[in-house]
């Protein structure tokens, strides 16, 4: 036998020494993955570095093209503050004379290199002309005169102009013989705004542009055209020469380099004026003779400057060698660098699947042995979903629930519950997860055949897989022995209640008797006491009759009372009765009633507004009605609890009726005890205690000389307590 016999070790061993090639892709398969996924993260981290320094490049670009727009931006504003401020005077000032004009011209003149000229030109209709030219002679201008008039009934000629020595010589010029100016000076009328002029040659050798703002009557309407037309006095001009503006702007007032800012050293940029038939380039800066040779641009943009109500284009680029070689290398050395590390990542997974071939396939054997044994074995040993759905059975599952693994695989675990209060038991379990933890429970479960069985589970559930590992063995047997152990217990339970009433009535018998028996003995002695002092014939004889019947009355007396008080103290447990008031004992009694508590009770006293009496153990008659109460009570959702009372003279009994809700559970049970001759045996139907607890009730009420009923009052109607007390004392002390 242990020749044909392997162990279970050696078979383990075998399958060890079995050779398996460790570079099967089935068993390296994962370095592979590993492999593709660095090579896709690889990729990504040469496009995420591409990406890097393009935006690198760009912000840099933008920061130095930032830099150039506000220099700018601020050189203008400057330029458009002079102009407003000249042009103001005309709004405070009825007339600005020439020294007002001279003296506010002075100080911007000196400050900005690039302006060339302030100037007033008036707006002079033909019929004003000759006293226009008086007054400008008046003022100072003592050989003024229009130069080159024409005949087109207005003029604007140059009255003042700052700084004087370098502009004398344009006095009087006309500037309608301009057709550029003429338009832009009835532009800025019209729309009582600074306007520019476009970029031209308003000096020999000179290229500039000017700009022009308007002024009125001082007073008057300009709210509309035809106002502004009619109210128009003329405009105040700047004259700037392009090329310094914009060297002063970007150089921020330095003549000796145009590249002060570190920023403008990464591009090269150009200002064109697109206004005019053809592209005029207005400036360009120190290092834009590289924008005519061939290089890559690596980044480029054209943004628009406002000059009033003009924009020129301000072409920008970087510069060769922009980033520097080593940031245009970062993409490529990054990917170098992730190429490595997959190779080098690629072998590492590839050295540990190798490795570990052996084991993984030893421990897959190991898998299947322990996978035979859960198959073999005689408990349930499954998995389920947080929905109570079976993921994995073993094949107990025949023998337990008369159903293939098969078969149960993706069904629901509710079916198979005997009981509604088993499956509440088990959703109660399973819809109060809040941790890892293993339950215990013993429920009733439904086989094929319909039958019951006892399982006790073994719940392990697992948050973090989402799964109840539940194990279940079949404890029927063990379960019965329970239950027969225990109905046992209750059947001695109320035998004992039985015979300790039926005593009690042996007790209430003799007692009745002795009362009766020493009540007709006591007349008898009387009746010869009194014979015992009359005259007879025969006195002795009379005497000696007399001496035998109060002998014999005496013994008999005595033999009673003995047989009273061997009855009185027979059993410690008798009732001790009491005359109690119902009312106030109801009051107290439902204060202990655990089922009480969402019900609301009411009296309803037929004698003396529920002031009916009657003689009991209360404390009996407590604990009997309490436990009585709770197990009619038992799985009863609504409803009202009313007593009523009332004395029975005729019967000197007093008759109590308690009314209950629905309870199912309680209806089936009444129905059993009812139906029932022996209690003792109906126990093996009882369900929650309730006809133990009927029975034992039942008893200690008739223990106390009343009796008991219970019954329901039809379907969803509820149920009736019955039950009778004594009024009186049998024997009053």
């Amino acid at each position: 036998m242990e020749q044909n016999n392997t162990s279970y070790e050696s078979i383990l061993k075998q399958a060890a020494k079995k050779e398996t090639s460790p570079f099967k892709f089935s068993k390296t398969y994962p370095a592979y993955i590993v492999l593709v996924v660095m090579l896709i993260i690889s990729f990504f981290v040469w496009n995420q570095a591409n990406e890097q320094v393009a935006n690198d490049r760009r912000a840099e670009f933008d920061k130095a093209v930032s830099s150039v727009m506000t220099r700018l931006e601020t050189k203008f504003q400057r330029k458009e503050e002079v102009i407003t401020s000249m042009n103001g005077l005309y709004d405070i000032l009825v007339d600005v004379v020439r020294d007002y004009f001279d003296l506010y011209g002075q100080v911007p003149t000196k400050t900005y290199p690039s302006i060339v000229s302030i100037d007033f030109v008036p707006y002079v209709p033909d019929e004003e002309l000759g006293m226009f030219i008086f007054n400008a002679k008046s003022s100072g201008y003592y050989d003024y005169e229009i130069k080159d008039p024409k005949n087109r009934g207005y003029f604007y000629p140059i009255l003042h102009s700052v700084p004087l020595e370098r502009n004398y010589h344009r006095l009087g010029t006309d500037l309608a013989n301009n057709e550029i100016i003429k338009t832009a000076i009835e532009k800025a009328r019209d729309n009582n705004s600074i306007v520019s002029s476009p970029i031209l040659e308003f000096r020999d050798d000179t290229t500039g542009f000017m700009l022009i703002a308007p002024n009125y009557d001082k007073d008057k309407k300009r709210n509309d055209i035809q106002s502004r037309r009619a109210n128009f006095q003329g405009v105040v001009i700047i004259e700037i020469l392009a090329e310094m503006f914009f060297q002063n702007a970007i150089t921020g007032g330095n003549k000796n380099s145009l590249n002060t800012f570190p920023t403008d050293s990464t591009i090269v940029f150009e200002i064109i004026d697109t206004s005019g038939t053809e592209d005029i380039l207005v400036f360009r800066s120190e290092n834009g003779n590289v924008l005519d040779t061939e290089y890559e641009k690596f980044v480029t943009d054209t943004l628009a400057y406002p000059i009033a109500d003009r924009n020129l284009l301000i072409k920008f680029a970087t510069v060769p060698g922009f980033g520097g070689e080593f940031q245009r290398s970062m993409p490529t050395i990054a990917l170098i660098v992730s190429l490595i590390l997959s190779i080098l990542f690629f072998a590492f997974v590839l050295s540990v699947t190798t490795s570990r071939a052996r084991a993984v396939d030893l421990a897959d054997r190991m898998t299947r042995s322990q996978r035979r044994i859960v198959d073999s074995s005689q408990d349930i040993i499954a998995v389920l979903d947080f929905d109570g759905n079976w993921k994995s059975m073993n094949p107990a599952s025949l023998t337990v629930f008369g159903t293939s693994p098969d078969d149960m695989i993706n069904t629901s675990i509710l079916p198979l519950f005997y009981s509604e209060e088993d499956k509440a038991g088990f959703l109660h379990i399973a819809e109060n997860i809040s941790e890892d933890k293993t339950e215990r429970v013993d429920l009733k479960m439904r086989h094929s055949g319909g039958n019951m069985k006892w399982i006790s589970w073994s719940l392990t559930i697992s948050q973090a897989d989402r799964l109840i590992y539940a194990i279940g063995r079949d404890v029927t047997a063990e379960k019965k022995a329970e239950e027969e152990a225990h109905l046992k217990t209750k059947q001695i339970q109320l035998a004992e209640q039985f015979a300790r009433e039926a005593s009690e009535s042996k007790t209430y018998f003799m007692t009745k008797l002795s009362h009766m028996m020493r009540n007709s003995l006591t007349g008898m002695m009387g009746y010869l006491q009194l014979l015992s002092n009359k005259i007879y014939e025969t006195e002795e004889e009379h005497d000696s009759y007399i001496k035998m019947a109060e002998d014999s009355t005496e013994e008999i007396f005595t033999f009673v009372s003995d047989i009273v008080d061997a009855a009185i103290g027979s059993d410690e447990n008798n009732a001790q009765l009491e005359f109690i008031q119902l009312e106030e004992f109801f009051n107290s009694l439902f204060k202990d009633v655990d089922k009480v508590s969402s019900k609301t009770v009411s009296f309803d006293g037929k004698s003396s507004s529920f002031k009916a009496k009657a003689v009991a153990d209360k404390n009996i008659l407590h604990k009997s009605l309490a436990d009585s109460i709770n197990a009619l009570l038992i799985d009863s959702h609504g409803g009202d609890i009313q007593v009523q009372a009332s004395e029975n003279k005729h019967e000197s009994a007093t008759e109590v009726q308690i009314l209950l809700p629905v309870s199912p559970i309680a209806e089936e049970m009444i129905k059993v005890f009812k139906n029932s001759s022996d209690p003792i045996s109906a126990l093996r139907e009882d369900q929650h205690e309730i006809i133990l607890t009927l029975a034992l009730s039942a008893s200690n009420i008739r223990r106390m000389n009343g009796s008991f009923e219970v019954a329901n009052l039809g379907k969803g109607a509820g149920s009736i307590i019955q039950f009778t007390l004594p009024m009186n004392k049998i024997i009053e002390e």
